[in-house]
């Protein structure tokens, strides 16, 4: 997978490049965001119908697939329960700060990239173990307009339509999951700087949790993934630095 360092916006494929340093990645919420995953342990996956870029994903789904009653299945097994998080490698964007909240968490790209894929649903039983169901990386950007650069995007999903004829749930929820996240991977490469990585959960016998606004699942976050917790430009910077100041956590203020 690629994605963008810095730079113009690129005119070639040649310009995008891999990031060499994968040290972080940082999630953009507000306080009561940072608090709540703090105190829970957990941060949440949404459905990927809410998020901002979702028509992106839909693109390849449409393009994807011959017409006739398992499309019509697939597609809807999947944007019913494909749930997702989006994190940045970027931990101060102006763009990020304006669109998400003055706050964001920090963690630890390795630890949080090899953790257990813990989850807990409606249920409210323990977190449970989910390997097969969730997988996490890079974006890429593309040029969602030219069918040529998503060709191989759509071949790639199109071969797990056999996968998911096949009774095995097992197999029909690895071509959900792998469908999912080549799908909703994908961003316009006019959002290059925004330099994402997601993780995506297949919820096949999961039921998610409602707050009364919204549906989610938690991921558990375990001590060792939360590296920093950075402040961004806000009339509320004083008050979320003293809502911070006594956790046992390292706090940049940009």
């Amino acid at each position: 997978m690629y994605n963008i360092i810095h730079g113009s916006y690129p005119k070639y494929k040649e310009e995008l490049q891999y990031l060499e340093d994968l040290s972080s990645l940082y999630h953009y919420t507000n306080i009561g965001g940072v608090l709540g995953i703090l105190n829970t342990g957990s941060i949440w996956l949404t459905n990927v119908k809410t998020a901002n870029d979702f028509s992106e994903g839909r693109i390849i789904l449409e393009k994807s697939f011959s017409e006739g009653k398992t499309r019509k299945e697939l597609v809807k097994l999947l944007l019913n329960n494909l749930y997702t998080c989006s994190f940045t490698t970027n931990g101060n964007m102006l763009s990020q700060w304006r669109s998400y909240g003055d706050v964001a968490i920090g963690f630890d790209y390795s630890s949080i990239q090899n953790s257990q894929r813990l989850l807990r649903d409606a249920s409210n039983n323990d977190y449970d173990l989910d390997t097969s169901g969730t997988q996490f990386g890079l974006c890429e950007y593309v040029d969602i307009g030219n069918d040529n650069e998503l060709r191989a995007y759509i071949s790639a999903v199109n071969k797990y339509e056999n996968l998911f004829k096949n009774d095995k749930f097992q197999d029909k929820q690895r071509a959900l999951l792998s469908i999912g996240s080549i799908c909703f991977n994908l961003k316009h490469v006019g959002f290059y700087e925004e330099k994402e990585a997601r993780v995506f959960s297949y919820l096949w016998n999961k039921s998610p949790k409602y707050n009364g606004k919204t549906k989610y699942i938690e991921y558990k976050i375990e001590s060792q993934n939360v590296k920093e917790i950075i402040i961004g430009p806000s009339k509320h910077k004083d008050e979320n630095l003293r809502d911070l100041a006594d956790l046992n956590l390292p706090l940049m203020v940009e």
